[in-house]
């Protein structure tokens, strides 16, 4: 199984009882602590892939029972992924059952080099948001989300123009690179 620890996560949480609090990668996947008499559950972690979020969970029977339906599931998902994997290989030659080839191979309609480009393009758009301070990336996150600026402006404790303004300056930062500022304009 792939290690799910190696991932970059949007967010990372230490469970204490029924609280989350958030922590750093590095606190939250610190080594954890040996099984003693007194608490005999290994230190486990739960990961919600499709929130991009990493848990510690505690080291108890409920952190277990988390760990357990959680590693199973990413098992699972992984094994299908394989499977879909062997079946599906498209521009492979395959046999009939009279041993002769057959196959057929897909016509890529895109352009190899828009495709470059555009990874590129995304490439740096990346690098920048890593550079955003957290409430300007959780800003672009709820911007890119569709998110109504009435609901920004509550969220931020702001009002619906300082949510404009710091719309413009976001622009302005993610702007500052002259790929994405082409990109901002066809977009």
């Amino acid at each position: 199984m792939k290690n799910p620890q190696s991932r970059h996560y949007k967010s990372y949480f230490i469970q204490k009882g029924n609280d989350y609090i958030p922590c750093t990668h590095e606190e939250c996947f610190a080594p954890g602590e040996l099984p003693t008499l007194e608490n005999p559950y290994k230190q486990r972690w739960y990961y919600a892939e499709d929130f991009s979020q990493a848990v510690r969970l505690e080291r108890s029977a409920r952190g277990q029972a988390w760990y357990n339906a959680n590693d199973s599931s990413l098992k699972r998902i992984e094994r299908q992924d394989e499977q879909l994997k062997d079946i599906w290989e498209l521009d492979r030659p395959s046999e009939s059952e009279e041993g002769l080839p057959f196959g057929f191979e897909i016509p890529c309609s895109e352009n190899v080099e828009e495709i470059v480009t555009r990874i590129e393009e995304l490439r740096i758009l990346l690098s920048v948001l890593e550079t955003l301070s957290a409430e300007n990336r959780e800003l672009w996150d709820m911007l890119i989300a569709g998110t109504k600026k009435k609901d920004i402006a509550e969220h931020f404790g702001l009002t619906t123009d300082g949510v404009f303004y710091r719309e413009k300056k976001l622009r302005e930062i993610l702007g500052s690179d002259k790929i994405l500022n082409a990109w901002f304009e066809k977009s």
